[in-house]
């Protein structure tokens, strides 16, 4: 049986997909999965679903987590992939922060894409560099009023040696700001489990997002993988999650709600059993466009939705604020980007802010709907920060902040 990556993933993810797929686990569950997924590098996680797409069509008692929102209204957050590093931890293999920064320069067409902390120089280059304490502030401050939460793709330090991508988290954890904006975790294959307490501690964390029963949210970004080849990894990934349910449950703070992003619905379903998860989403919905305008786009995703909750699952629906790959085809030595220029980039044409924040009113609007499939009332938006794949709600040069403000008329006036 076949697999496929879905996962933030370099050059390496095939080498450790044809490890799942050949059933080459004869080391103990947590050798195999660190020898097999360490090959998965930080990358380019919509490259890797794309593919799949198309071939598949204390001693104190810990303070309270953050409180949810008003019951009946959404939970609107959204994903966070910090790559806007610059030269930081600059080597071989990991030049994504450089690479995204090429890619903005790469045509004038992609200037206003450039994050409000970025800017086009004058010899045509462009730099976009998030590392500081007053720019995650304003990040806040921008996104107060519009989203309830950001949901941090993990990258923690131990899976880097200098914690580049851990950055955007750490400054959000030590901002005096944190207070205006909840925050919540997308676990991925990085040995969370060899560190628990650490996110223990963001539990403990009073604006750690929880769902409305107080559950911390963690959502659990997997690799599509087959059941019969992969059940030993699997049945021991399900028992280091209720390892860390039981700690957090111990310790005040309830057992964590997870959610298993996977691009095909079954196969989130299936992950979602087999590791005793709790409901299903996605991290995108790439489609093969060309050009068509962002209300077919957004047509095709919120019909997805329907496809989740056919599985029987819970259902936290995934909205995109766009999909765009072309910044990507520009010449440089990242191996996923060249498939891009061989296959042709996906694109559709850039929304308006309204059409945004009408997409996400689509989503509050089948939650409750739905509210048998969808008791969180979550929301997860793609992306804050995908300005080279098309997808963003940081404020840009172009617009500014024209998209958050849209959503938060929109919320305003009761759309959710």
């Amino acid at each position: 049986m076949r697999i496929q990556a879905l996962e933030k993933s370099g050059h390496g993810n095939r080498s450790a997909a044809m490890a799942l797929e050949n059933g080459s686990f004869r080391r103990s569950p947590a050798s195999f999965l660190r020898k097999a997924l360490s090959h998965i590098m930080i990358g380019w996680l919509a490259t890797a679903i794309l593919a799949a797409a198309f071939a598949a069509e204390g001693a104190d008692a810990p303070a309270l987590a953050a409180s949810p929102p008003p019951r009946g209204r959404a939970l609107v957050g959204a994903i966070r992939w910090d790559v806007w590093v610059g030269d930081l931890g600059l080597a071989e293999g990991f030049k994504h922060g450089i690479w995204n920064e090429m890619a903005l320069a790469s045509d004038e067409q992609w200037r206003d894409r450039i994050p409000f902390y970025g800017e086009w120089r004058a010899d045509g280059s462009v730099r976009a560099r998030f590392t500081d304490q007053e720019t995650m502030d304003r990040e806040i401050a921008y996104a107060k009023g519009a989203l309830d939460y950001w949901a941090f793709l993990d990258y923690p330090p131990w899976s880097q040696g200098d914690g580049r991508m851990h950055t955007a988290l750490r400054l959000y954890l030590s901002s005096a700001h944190k207070a205006d904006l909840n925050f919540c975790i997308i676990l991925n294959h990085r040995e969370w489990w060899l560190h628990r307490e650490t996110y223990l501690g963001y539990f403990r964390e009073p604006t750690y997002q929880t769902t409305v029963d107080g559950r911390p949210l963690v959502y659990l970004l997997m690799l599509q993988i087959s059941t019969e080849e992969n059940a030993r990894a699997q049945a021991w990934l399900a028992k280091e999650m209720a390892s860390l349910s039981e700690q957090s449950e111990a310790q005040g703070t309830g057992k964590p709600y997870y959610v298993v992003m996977c691009f095909r619905p079954t196969i989130a379903a299936m992950l979602c059993d087999l590791l005793g998860a709790d409901a299903v989403s996605a991290y995108a919905k790439p489609k093969k466009g060309a050009g068509e305008p962002y209300a077919e786009y957004a047509q095709y995703v919120e019909q997805s939705w329907n496809g989740y909750k056919d599985t029987g699952k819970q259902v936290v629906p995934i909205c995109m604020t766009g999909w765009d790959q072309r910044p990507r085809t520009v010449e440089c030595d990242n191996p996923q980007w060249a498939r891009i220029r061989e296959s042709g980039p996906g694109w559709f044409r850039k929304a308006t802010p309204e059409e945004i924040a009408r997409h996400i009113a689509a989503a509050a609007r089948w939650n409750r709907e739905n509210p048998d499939a969808a008791r969180t009332n979550a929301v997860i938006v793609y992306n804050w920060n995908e300005f080279t794949e098309g997808g963003w709600l940081c404020p840009v040069l172009g617009e500014e902040d024209a998209r958050l403000r849209a959503i938060e008329k929109a919320r305003l006036a009761g759309a959710w």
